[in-house]
Order: C-alpha cells, then sequence, then structure tokens
C-alpha cells in the first residue's frame, strides 16, 4: 500500500513538473531564420521595421480566417504592426493565390506547403492560430480561434 501511495506520489510530482515547464516555457522563433514567401521574395523577422509581428496561420477554408483577415488589415492600418500570414499546408496554392489576389492586403504571405512553418510554431492543426512575436523571436501571445479583440489588447 505505501509503495502504491509512493509511486503514485512521484507520478503526480513528474506530471506536474512536465506541465510547469510546458507552460512556462516561452516559445521562440528564430529572427533570423529566412522566410519565402508565396510571391518568391525572401526576408528574416530581424529585418522587419516594426517591433511586433502577428503570425497568422490560416487557410481558404476557414470561414473564421476569411471573415477576420480584413479586419486584421483595418487594425494594421490603424496600428501600423507586421503581419505574417501562413496557409497551411493543406490549403491548394492556387486557391490561396486566388485569393490572395482578389483582396488588397497589406501583409506578407507564406504558403506552408511543406509545413515546415508551423512545425517550428509547435505543429500548429487548428485555423486561425495566431502568434504575437517581438523582433527577438519570442512568442508573447498564442491565440488559438480567437477573436481580434485579444489582438487589438496586445498591439
Amino acid at each position: 500500500m505505501k509503495k502504491t501511495v509512493l509511486i503514485a506520489s512521484l507520478f503526480a510530482l513528474l506530471l506536474s513538473s512536465a506541465l510547469f515547464y510546458l507552460v512556462s516555457k516561452k516559445e521562440q522563433f528564430d529572427p533570423h531564420k529566412e522566410i519565402t514567401l508565396i510571391d518568391g521574395k525572401k526576408f528574416s523577422l530581424a529585418t522587419l521595421p516594426e517591433s511586433k509581428t502577428v503570425v497568422l496561420f490560416w487557410a481558404t477554408t476557414c470561414s473564421t480566417c476569411i471573415l477576420e483577415m480584413p479586419e486584421l488589415s483595418k487594425m494594421q492600418a490603424e496600428k501600423p504592426f507586421n503581419i505574417i500570414a501562413v496557409s497551411m499546408y493543406y490549403d491548394d496554392e492556387n486557391q490561396v493565390r486566388k485569393y490572395i489576389a482578389s483582396k488588397q492586403f497589406n501583409f506578407m504571405f507564406v504558403h506552408d506547403n511543406t509545413n515546415v512553418f508551423s512545425e517550428s510554431f509547435g505543429n500548429v492543426k487548428f485555423t486561425p492560430t495566431m502568434f504575437v512575436i517581438d523582433k527577438r523571436g519570442i512568442v508573447s501571445q498564442k491565440i488559438v480561434s480567437g477573436t481580434l479583440e485579444e489582438i487589438k489588447k496586445i498591439i
């Protein structure tokens, strides 16, 4: 009986330590990593002029994304910040290009056809997912299926 309680206590301690580590760990994206945009241009986060960047993972099949992107664009016009819109690997690149061409966003667009970008942000699976990061590449916020009101408070 004592052995069972000891093992359960050790397991609980190990589990709580692992959870504490995961919650307290700051996600980080290498700000010097070169990113290729859908138009073929290359840049790194470290070269961007504004101090905050929103990385938006989206898909043309995500109705919330399609509704929020014009509003996010308006927010960007009111208070400048960078937006990198990353279309998911499963999204058809031609459909992404068609959507981008039909709008006038001042975003940088990346098509994550190899899923590498998503994996570098903790293997993003849901859209919309937004990360707010600083020039050092440190993620200050992660918002999954959140609202633009949450972004307004941060930016």
